[in-house]
């Protein structure tokens, strides 16, 4: 009879027999389609992440697909069939994005700038839009390092125009992960030296975000809730940068903020509930003191018209 652990042992030796196999299989065109089911099944592998690297043309198998699905971004939806292969594809990227081994080498190789033209298409359209999440999922990962070097890499990249161009005129869920996204490349202080440095990105940055918050406005609902929360902390992110952050975000503080709705939206979450009051009522004060300071009273003395500042 087999101890436990002798158990234990046979199955990952089966398992990585299997993996091997199908990471053989691969790159062979006529399997290749059965063969991303499988491995897509096998993402939570520990080991999957360094064998696909290392495997003899795995990688160009990937970017080989990822690239054959570029004709049908701005045509007609993809049939079940070739979503679901394309899928496969982006969450086996995923994994190579994620794994502390393979990141690096998956950075240098400039693989990242073949999933912008899923985040650039046009189309709004459902299978569109699954592959623009799962492209962002991809970013995220990278993300999420907190990797100066990673972040700078992004930088460089077109993806913060890509992000903003999401945030405008995507879906709700896709604005969401954007949104995340954003605010995670300007959490880090090259992110929003990056922003606040260039006068034209930081005002576009805010007009984009004024019209999620007009947007949002127009039909507020509980599930714009992460939304609301991820534009929020992008305010006051941005506030942070007291060079130029902080008072141009106070001169373009969207009036809907002050709206009801927008509270009950966030009256479960008390923090965030304190960042809406906390803005609000900084822009008031501003406003007022704006106000005070260049409004022009007029008194008519002596057939004279006086002005007092």
């Amino acid at each position: 009879m087999l101890n436990p652990t002798s158990s234990v042992l046979a199955n990952e030796n089966l398992e990585l027999e299997r993996l091997l196999f199908l990471l053989e299989m691969l790159p062979n065109p006529n399997t290749r389609h059965e063969t991303l089911l499988e491995l897509e099944k096998n993402k939570g592998n520990v080991k999957i992440a360094q064998l696909l690297w290392i495997s003899f043309g795995c990688v160009a198998s990937l970017i080989q697909e990822l690239v054959m699905v570029y004709p049908y971004l701005n045509c007609a939806p993809l049939n079940p069939s070739l979503s679901t292969r394309i899928g496969c594809v982006l969450e086996l990227i995923h994994v190579l994005a994620s794994d502390v081994v393979t990141r690096s080498q998956f950075l240098k190789s400039n693989i990242i700038y073949l999933l912008f033209p899923l985040l650039n298409g046009d189309k709004n359209n459902k299978t569109c839009e699954y592959l623009r999440l799962s492209a962002l999922g991809v970013i995220c990962s990278l993300i999420t390092a907190e990797n100066n070097e990673i972040t700078q890499y992004l930088l460089n990249t077109e993806l913060f125009y890509l992000l903003i161009k999401i945030m405008e005129t995507s879906s709700d869920l896709a604005r969401t992960v954007s949104t995340y996204s954003f605010l995670r490349l300007i959490t880090t202080e090259i992110g929003l030296s990056y922003l606040c440095r260039n006068s034209q990105r930081l005002s576009l940055t805010l007009i984009v975000l004024g019209k999620m918050v007009y947007s949002i406005s127009l039909n507020p609902e509980k599930s714009h809730k992460k939304l609301l929360k991820h534009i929020l902390r992008c305010y006051f992110r941005i506030m942070e940068d007291e060079k130029s952050g902080h008072s141009i975000v106070f001169k373009n503080i969207p009036n809907e903020l002050s709206y009801k709705a927008f509270k009950d939206i966030l009256a479960e979450d008390k923090n965030c509930l304190s960042m809406l009051n906390q803005l609000i009522e900084e822009a008031e004060k501003r406003s007022c003191k704006y106000i005070h300071e260049h409004h022009h009273y007029q008194y008519k003395i002596g057939g004279r018209l006086r002005y007092f500042q």
